[in-house]
């Protein structure tokens, strides 16, 4: 996968721009219970936000998994999901931003195969809060510093969001009195590494030790999502061992 470009980043804007026009006749009253209702139920959150991706129903479990998150501070899912069930679109987009909009997350860690393809992962979640209009209305400018092409953003209200490889040290990801409160590993395996138990071995570790280790005493919200490609694969050995 290509590391994301700057016009491909700003396209991606003006796709999110066109696609979530805002109503700007709605009273102040109307527009407060519209988001209280929203922030309640993933599965009106999601279609609301990002129509782009809601080109079906929420499934039952990507509410339940919402919810989940929302009322278990300290959770760990491990999801081995097929192919075309918009697995990186609810764990690296919807269901954080779910989360940030209902004040439970304020450092996430989004962690790829390599370092270019978690960056990207994490350009499309920067894209909605600098550009979405939907939550700009009803939440207020967002973004505040930093690149996603650097492997990090952060937000005005504090919030941070970050971006690793398999294997990079997770250290200085503290933000400061926040430490990392929301993790997913998504689509880390390759047929590469499969082939190497030992490196996946070595990634197993990783993320059991340096990665888990960093995390928030009071929040710690875990995900890792993939369709298990390989039979020797990282989700495969949490899935044994968690």
């Amino acid at each position: 996968m290509a590391k994301l470009t700057v016009r491909e980043f700003e396209e991606n804007m003006r796709k999110i721009v066109a696609a979530t026009p805002v109503d700007a006749s709605e009273s102040a009253g109307d527009a407060y219970k519209r988001v209280q209702e929203l922030l309640s139920d993933y599965g009106k959150f999601f279609p609301y936000y990002f129509p782009k991706f809601a080109t079906a129903k929420c499934a039952w479990f990507h509410i339940w998994i919402a919810h989940m998150l929302l009322n278990h501070p300290i959770i760990r899912f491990l999801l081995e999901w097929f192919r075309g069930c918009a697995k990186s679109v609810h764990a690296d987009l919807g269901w954080p931003l779910f989360l940030k909009f209902n004040n439970e997350l304020k450092c996430m860690v989004l962690v790829g195969q390599n370092q270019d393809k978690a960056c990207k992962l994490l350009a499309d979640i920067q894209a909605h809060l600098m550009a979405n209009p939907r939550i700009i209305k009803d939440f207020g400018e967002q973004y505040s510093h930093g690149d996603w092409a650097d492997g990090n953003f952060r937000t005005k209200d504090g919030c941070s969001f970050n971006a690793l490889g398999i294997g990079q040290s997770p250290r200085g990801l503290r933000d400061g009195e926040n430490r990392p409160d929301y993790i997913v590993v998504d689509d880390a395996d390759s047929k590469e590494m499969s082939n190497n138990p030992k490196r996946v071995r070595e990634a197993i570790d990783w993320i059991q030790d340096d990665l888990m280790g960093c995390f928030d005493i009071g929040r710690q919200r875990f995900i890792d999502v993939n369709n298990r490609p390989f039979e020797t694969s990282i989700l495969g050995g949490l899935i044994d061992e968690m």
